[in-house]
Parts: C-alpha cells; sequence; structure tokens
C-alpha cells in the first residue's frame, strides 16, 4: 500500500544515525510523512521540508523551504530544491542520501567552494564531486561530469 511505503520511507531516514550531527539536525513524522532538516552555522539557518504525499512513490515527493532562506539566493535556493527533487524522482537516492547531499553542498557552499556553471551546484548530483576542472580561458571550475 502507498500509505505504508511513505511512512517507511520517513521512518527509515529519521533513523539514520549520520543525518544528526554537528550543524544538521533532522526531524519529522512518519504520521504525516514529513521530515524537516535544518542547517545552522553562526548566524546563517537554512531549513529544507521534504513531503511524501498520500500516493508515495507514485506521486512525487514534495520539497520546500521552511521559514526565511538567508545567506542564499531565491534562484540558487530554487536549483537546489530541483536537483534534490530530481535525485528523488529518478531514484538516485533516497531520503537519508538527499539530506546528506543537501548537508554536503550547502556546507561546501558556505566554506567557499564555488559552484559549476553548467549544473549550478557545489557537489554534482551523481557522483557528489566538487567542481575540480579549472577553464583556463574564464577561471570557472567545472565537475568533469558536466564537461
Amino acid at each position: 500500500n502507498a500509505e505504508y511505503m511513505g511512512r517507511a520511507a520517513v521512518g527509515s531516514a529519521l533513523s539514520a544515525p549520520e543525518l544528526n550531527s554537528g550543524s544538521l539536525s533532522v526531524a519529522g513524522s512518519a504520521q504525516t510523512r514529513t521530515i524537516k532538516a535544518v542547517y545552522e552555522r553562526d548566524d546563517i539557518r537554512l531549513e529544507l521540508t521534504i513531503t511524501l504525499p498520500d500516493a508515495y512513490p507514485l506521486r512525487g515527493v514534495e520539497i520546500s523551504p521552511g521559514g526565511m532562506v538567508r545567506g542564499i539566493s531565491q534562484a540558487q535556493w530554487r536549483r537546489v530544491i530541483l536537483s534534490l527533487t530530481t535525485m528523488l524522482g529518478v531514484r538516485i537516492a533516497r531520503l537519508p542520501e538527499v539530506i546528506t547531499y543537501w548537508h554536503q553542498s550547502v556546507s561546501r557552499r558556505f566554506e567557499g567552494v564555488e559552484e559549476c556553471p553548467i549544473c549550478y551546484a557545489v557537489l554534482h548530483a551523481t557522483n557528489h564531486q566538487l567542481p575540480k576542472m579549472r577553464c583556463a580561458t574564464c577561471s570557472h571550475h567545472f565537475h568533469a561530469a558536466c564537461l
């Protein structure tokens, strides 16, 4: 039954030990099929809310920012949400992996790592690599997989 699948997915994500560490805290409810991830660093606070529909996995997951978005532009935030939705939609990753990817990506962004000008992500969606290939003309760094 689809309702059970959504609750089981949320339950397994909430029990993942790697999700509550340092600057990341994750909470949620299997009953409401909602997960809330919070990234806090210095004066920056970003929230991510993942809601699984009643018909999960037949319908797509809803990902939205929780509260105000500070420290990251609206355009960058939309790209992050799109990449996370895509990862879940095409089954590249499960919920705990997507939350971990989001945490690592946001952490790297605030550490000063540039995003790739092709995919607009700090970490590549499939291989989780940082942009390492430097262009001699424009001096930007790109993911090898994007080139």
